[in-house]
């Protein structure tokens, strides 16, 4: 087997950090806006960003943003989550 780089973990700091930061930006972002365009919808021409029930009417530039970032947080969260389960599969194997 080949011997790991030896900078890898600093590497995977380097993205989890990464990975928070975008996070954070995302909830203080939604929180700003009024809501998401995952949970929001396009009714009429007017687009709506949502968040516990409460619709915000906004361009339709920020709700196609919105919808973006939303989607690149689920699937960044999906990735890490895998590579996590991925990690601790080799690890224990290798133990």
């Amino acid at each position: 087997m080949a011997k790991p780089d030896p900078n890898w973990k600093k590497y995977e700091h380097r993205l989890l950090v990464a990975f928070i930061i975008n996070f954070a930006l995302f909830w203080v972002i939604a929180v700003g806006i009024g809501g998401d365009a995952v949970n929001g919808r396009i009714e009429n021409g007017l687009y709506l960003l949502s968040s516990h029930g409460t619709d915000t009417p906004v361009s339709p530039w920020l709700w196609h943003y919105s919808l973006t970032h939303t989607r690149l947080v689920i699937t960044s969260f999906i990735i890490v989550f895998i590579y996590g389960l991925i990690k601790n599969l080799i690890t224990k194997k290798a133990a």
